[in-house]
């Protein structure tokens, strides 16, 4: 791609519409690529909206070409042509049964260029070929994610059989969660139905107990979180945001509290019948839980909740 068009590099970008974010899932350069355009950086996801002008043609299938000096970039987007030294780059929409997949940049470093049209057909006509390279890195990444989720299933289980102590099995699901959930920590919380409220009874990150004096053993009333004592009796997980104006006071109040943006509540059930509380939570603005990112956390923290 970068011979066939004499540019100094490309890069294959694979989009996702669901996620509002675009990754690099392959790069080339040629021997007269500018050092600061060397750089790589394969597997680095960015957001499409900071890239507005270029995401709308590419959801409109046209080419686009743009220049270091265009006055219609945004300033992420011109800031891309000052980080690595180039002069020109041309954007060509990856397109498979009328859905956009991602796109082909070709960049030149050397000087302003303007792409002829017989260039620019050459581009679209290597479409095919990168398309067959985003679906095979987004199904590498489905099957390597699968793996990951499968193997913690597991690992959750093995505690369950195979421990006597409840700690190790909640150590074990409380971790899993925070890491494959990719969340600051998760809290497990006891439900007491008999006193309408909850006890917490671990706070783990990824890697380990992250609770402060006080936090083991503390009562919360579900009087003062409705929104708690709905998942539990529902049976049903629900997100709250801090950017959400319906959001239960009381549930922003603890986010703003422990300065986190987002909280993923997930009712811990045996048999039909809430046992407890898992609480994921992120500090990151822009984590959203997908719906099957919340399926496979539920049915993890499920079986946890076995060894109790």
């Amino acid at each position: 791609m970068t011979d066939a068009l004499k540019v100094t590099s490309s890069n294959i970008m694979a989009v996702n519409l669901s996620d509002a974010t675009m990754e690099v899932v392959a790069e080339y350069w040629s021997s007269e690529a500018a050092p600061l355009e060397t750089q790589s950086d394969l597997g680095r996801v960015y957001a499409n909206s900071d890239y507005a002008t270029i995401m709308q043609f590419m959801l409109d299938g046209q080419v686009l070409i743009l220049h270091a000096d265009d006055d219609k970039l945004t300033s992420i987007e011109k800031n891309q042509f000052t980080l690595y030294d180039v002069k020109s780059m041309m954007f060509v929409p990856i397109m498979a049964h009328g859905q956009l997949l991602g796109d082909i940049e070709l960049w030149e470093s050397r000087h302003r260029r303007e792409f002829t049209a017989a260039e620019i057909r050459l581009a679209q006509a290597m479409t095919g070929h990168a398309a067959g390279i985003i679906e095979n890195s987004t199904l590498f990444a489905i099957t390597r994610q699968r793996e990951s989720e499968l193997g913690a299933l597991l690992r959750v289980a093995r505690a369950v059989s195979s421990s006597l102590q409840l700690s190790d099995v909640l150590m074990q699901a409380a971790t899993t969660l925070s890491r494959l959930l990719r969340v600051d920590y998760c809290s497990l919380s006891d439900y007491l139905p008999d006193q309408n409220g909850i006890m917490t009874s671990a706070l783990f990150s990824s890697d380990e107990d992250v609770s402060g004096p006080g936090d083991i053993g503390h009562f919360f009333s579900l009087d003062e979180y409705p929104t708690t004592l709905q998942v539990l009796e529902s049976g049903q997980s629900t997100v709250i945001r801090l950017d959400d104006p319906n959001a239960d006071p009381s549930e922003i109040k603890q986010l703003k509290r422990d300065k986190m943006f987002t909280s993923l509540l997930i009712p811990l059930r045996l048999r039909g019948r809430s046992l407890g509380l898992a609480e994921l939570f992120s500090s990151d603005p822009q984590r959203n839980f997908k719906p099957e990112e919340v399926q496979f956390a539920s049915a993890l923290a499920d079986q946890g909740c076995r060894g109790s």
